[in-house]
């Protein structure tokens, strides 16, 4: 659609907003489409003049010259072609309505009348001052128009009807695009509105990692604080610091490298080996092809939290963390597991802030190709997955449309 058309068809760029069709102006047709129709009027001139020209027997003369036929047919239908808005106008308001019923169709036969009476002495004007047969300038002008309008009523008729016809062909063009363009602007404006609820969403639950993490950690402090253990709260402290200011220097992009998204969970770390000293070990199995995906942000720190509060916090002796990202079967696999108790037994499973959140912005980002998924550690403890598709982590990927 171009813009010449598109802007035929709208209203003014104040009144844009409202979703009703612009009333019909001449002016308002597409240039193109006003030249076209005087060259419709021009083609049926060129083949009227052609078919006299070679069949003058149709006219009981042995032969017709062309400069006669050319006065005697392009003047005709030019007469048409300047008539033709005064038309398409007079269509337009008698248009049948669905309060008013189809008896408005019905004047169309004084109209017809009407038109037919400007056109005739505008056509024949033409023809009967420059015709270059002079005989034809002998009976006058009056009977001459008389002749011709019983001779030509019913092709005039048919001029009218077809110009008419032509205006509800364009007319109803004109609605069906209308109808197509503002059904598409509505579909962009849905999907932009869309759009905002899902980035709105997917901030409000970054946002509840913040507080939920923040609690937990100045829990860990205050323990320390509680066992005397000044010099490791203020280390703890200093972490804490440096991880709460990475977390608000991030931009607003749902996602990030898993490489400095792996950075990031360190700062994490360093806080937790200041609360469990010795008795935390973490290790890493990290792809080298996995490091530049782009994963959720903050996505591992709630799994890491979770192995600590459900695994190393639930065993008296040393516990270990292992974060693993591999890339198979399409997809990108972080694993994280502990050698804690695991999972208790039965159908429950935990469903903390932290996993519940997670879960709900894969959703959000990847609709049903994401997963969070729970399991067991091995021989012992338990192992939480996060699946991305891989096509989905080489490039930004907004939000999934009616992501619940």
């Amino acid at each position: 659609m171009t813009d010449g058309f598109e802007s035929a068809l709208l209203p003014p760029r104040a009144d844009r907003a409202s979703p009703t069709l612009p009333a019909y102006r001449w002016s308002a047709l597409p240039p193109g489409q006003r030249a076209g129709i005087l060259i419709g009027w021009s083609v049926l001139g060129l083949v009227e003049t052609i078919r006299v020209i070679g069949n003058p027997a149709a006219l009981q003369v042995p032969s017709i010259p062309w400069d006669y036929a050319v006065v005697g047919n392009f003047p005709w239908w030019f007469a048409w072609a300047i008539l033709t808005p005064l038309v398409f106008r007079t269509a337009d308001w008698l248009r049948p309505n669905p309060d008013q019923g189809r008896w408005r169709l019905l004047l169309h036969l004084p109209a017809a009348g009407a038109i037919i009476a400007l056109h005739l002495p505008m056509a024949l004007f033409f023809w009967f001052f420059t015709n270059p047969l002079p005989q034809v300038r002998l009976q006058g002008f009056g009977p001459a128009i008389a002749n011709a309008a019983g001779g030509y009523l019913l092709m005039e008729l048919l001029a009218y009807a077809a110009a008419v016809g032509l205006f509800h062909a364009i007319e109803n063009h004109r609605r069906l695009t209308f109808r197509e363009i503002q059904t598409a602007r509505f579909a962009a404006r849905a999907a932009e509105l869309e759009t905002a609820a899902s980035e709105a969403r997917l901030e409000a639950l970054r946002m509840e990692l913040n507080p939920h993490f923040l609690f937990n950690a100045l829990n860990g402090v205050g323990g320390l604080i509680r066992l005397r253990e000044l010099t490791a709260a203020s280390r703890m402290l200093s972490r804490l610091g440096d991880l709460l200011r990475v977390s608000l220097s991030l931009d607003r992009s749902p996602l990030i490298p898993l490489e400095r998204e792996l950075a990031n969970l360190e700062l994490y770390l360093d806080i937790e080996r200041q609360r469990f000293r010795d008795r935390l070990t973490v290790s890493y199995s990290i792809a080298a092809e996995t490091q530049p995906l782009l994963v959720p942000v903050l996505c591992l720190q709630p799994l890491v939290e979770n192995a600590i509060r459900h695994g190393v916090s639930a065993v008296p002796g040393p516990a270990s963390i292992r974060i693993a990202a591999v890339v198979a079967d399409g997809f990108l696999v972080i694993t994280v597991s502990d050698d804690g108790p695991g999972f208790p037994a039965g159908p429950s499973r935990p469903a903390g802030i932290g996993l519940a959140n997670t879960r709900a912005r894969l959703a959000q980002l990847y609709g049903d190709e994401g997963s969070l998924t729970l399991g067991p550690g091995g021989a012992r403890g338990a192992a939480v997955s996060l699946r991305i598709p891989i096509d989905r982590a080489l490039a930004p990927v907004p939000p999934a449309v009616g992501a619940a």
